[in-house]
């Protein structure tokens, strides 16, 4: 292939299609992000033909859109491996190529992480532009409002800014910010005046026409922050796309291109999605749009918005609080029958847990629901607002424990050690559906802040009966007992049935049954199995009590080492951290 910096419009046309049609088998068959990387393809060869990568550095806000860069990146020969055990990750990765500055995983870092390769590359002498590629839904979140604000005091770093619009995050974006995108984001079009004026006087109609938008709209964001700001450029139209990007290369100060493009752009099924369907999706059939795994249970989040639906309909006092991820917590539901107990506030975690300390009173319940990984964000926010405080607000975490294929970004293998010391906090980890809408309800019940945490998918039948503040026994009690909660309950229970080997179900992992402690006490070993990260754990509550009584017990320990998961299944995954069910037989055997 010639060199993209000499391919034509046609060439370059043919080379984004390839690459279209390359990603929509690819990720057909290993799942992955498509809709996101189906509308940057002609953007992504773009940013490569005007700029000199890697000498010029590019950074992508999340990242889980670059694959069209990763194609062009010396990857396209490894790219059926994509999120596989092994594999090329589904994110950018520093390890995979020189071209990936930085491993991303999470919304609204690029611009941040620009100003500071801005701040190293003038330190230290270094030529060379810095871009950050960053979504509509990205740049409404606190830290890119951070970031922007601090460049625009800073008028001497510069960073080439380009927001990709596609008028949605996962699903519809909201917010005051995403209305004034809505206001600016159609593109400028040739209109009859241009036709029959001289060229000379089209840059005098321009800025009278900018001027009568300020006026309609107001100052725009980015306005006010001093930077210059360029809106509607057609972000699948290489010559509009080449000479924005050429003039923000020579432009000697920071620069804002506001590029429309269309989400899932190449394929139907994906172009026609409003809700996010597309988004992320696991292998489907590329002709009938089919899914090849049709799950045949709904996800926890589904069963647990159908349970707060039937309490609205009693008590009229839960709201439910989400950032962003209304598709992936299966809240849709429950927004559409119940819109008045329903607060989206965005990509903007920390937003989203400081709302709920301030509703939660004696008449309203708030109820968050959020990824593991991004409740990480809200940390000060747990401990100051809601837990110092004793609020009732309920957190029900997805995604929690090992995930497939998303490798070290989004791994919910951390909230119980970041959620275990704070005080005031109760965490329960139910191990069916059933208990987990059970432990929602008890949740309700309590005055103090309450986690529930659970992966995507539980068993749909009843494994065990919820009592409250009780560790459940799911096999008798012998001289080796096992401790464990969560998913892998169901499948220890099958697996040590006849092997005389104790089960706890330890539904409640804070505050811990100190009543069965005792009663194993006197065990020849105790297991604790834990698919979390090994630090501030279960294990670590159990040890320190029977330490503080002075109580010596055998207590073995396997969990994930204190470490960061790479691609692959969670099976895949278990299996090379030593923590899989094989391990645990070792361990009692």
């Amino acid at each position: 292939m010639k060199n993209i910096k000499e391919l034509n419009d046609k060439e370059l046309f043919t080379l984004s299609e390839d690459i279209r049609q390359k990603i929509i088998s690819t990720v057909s068959l290993n799942g992955g992000h498509l809709s996101s990387n189906l509308g940057v393809v002609e953007l992504t060869i773009a940013i490569h033909k005007a700029f000199d990568l890697p000498k010029d550095k590019v950074i992508f806000d999340v990242s889980h859109q670059t694959y069209t860069h990763k194609i062009l990146t010396g990857r396209e020969e490894d790219f059926t491996t994509l999120r596989q055990f092994g594999g090329i990750s589904g994110f950018s990765n520093p390890n995979e190529s020189e071209y990936d500055l930085f491993s991303i995983g999470h919304s609204s870092t690029a611009v941040s992480l620009a100003i500071g390769q801005a701040i190293r590359n003038k330190q230290l002498n270094i030529e060379g532009n810095i871009i950050a590629v960053v979504g509509d839904a990205s740049a409404t979140n606190g830290l890119a409002i951070e970031a922007l604000n601090y460049l625009g005091a800073h008028p001497e770093l510069k960073v080439i800014i380009i927001i990709n619009d596609n008028d949605m995050s996962v699903s519809k974006n909201v917010g005051a910010v995403a209305r004034t995108f809505n206001k600016i984001r159609i593109r400028r079009e040739k209109s009859f005046i241009y036709k029959i004026t001289p060229r000379c006087l089209h840059g005098f109609i321009d800025k009278m026409k900018n001027s009568m938008k300020g006026a309609i709209y107001k100052k725009n964001l980015f306005d006010s922050f001093g930077i210059k700001y360029f809106p509607g450029i057609d972000g699948h139209n290489f010559k509009e796309l080449d000479k924005y990007l050429s003039f923000a290369k020579k432009y000697s100060k920071s620069i804002i291109l506001h590029v429309k493009t269309k989400k899932g752009k190449g394929y139907k099924y994906a172009e026609d999605d409003t809700i996010g369907t597309w988004h992320h999706v696991g292998p489907f059939d590329i002709e009938t749009g089919q899914f090849i795994h049709q799950e045949t249970i709904e996800p926890v989040g589904k069963y647990l918005g159908d349970t707060l639906i039937e309490e609205v309909e009693k008590n009229h006092n839960v709201m439910v609080v989400n950032a962003a991820m209304t598709l992936g917590n299966s809240l849709i539901s429950f927004q559409e029958k119940c819109p008045s107990h329903f607060i989206d506030v965005g990509i903007a975690e920390e937003n989203a847990v400081t709302i709920a300390s301030s509703i939660a009173s004696k008449e309203l319940i708030p109820v968050v629901f959020i990824y593991s990984t991004f409740l990480q964000r809200a940390y000060d926010q747990i401990l100051h607002d809601v837990a110092r405080c004793n609020k009732h607000v309920i957190f029900c975490i997805d995604r929690s424990g090992i995930v497939s294929n998303d490798g070290s970004t989004h791994q919910g293998i951390f909230d119980i050690s970041y959620l275990s010391p704070i005080p005031n906090m109760m965490i329960i980890a139910p191990s069916c559906v059933e208990n987990a809408q059970e432990a929602l309800k008890y949740a309700l019940t309590c005055d103090h802040p309450v986690a529930i945490r659970y992966p995507k998918y539980l068993p749909s039948k009843k494994i065990s009966c919820f009592e409250p503040l009780k560790w459940i026994v799911e096999l008798p009690l012998s001289d080796v007992n096992i401790i464990t909660y969560g998913t892998d309950v169901e499948e220890l229970k099958e697996t040590l049935k006849d092997l005389n080997v104790g089960l706890i179900n330890a539904l409640f992992i804070k505050p811990i049954d100190v009543n069965i402690l005792h009663q194993i006490a006197n065990s020849k070993k105790i297991i604790i199995y834990e698919q979390a990260n090994d630090i501030a754990g279960l294990f670590d509550l159990i040890n320190k009590y029977y330490a503080s009584l002075n109580i010596k017990v055998n207590l073995k320990h396997i969990a994930l080492s204190n470490t960061y998961l790479t691609e692959g299944n969670v099976e895949e995954l278990k299996k090379a951290s030593n923590i899989s069910i094989d391990d645990v037989i070792r361990e009692v055997k």
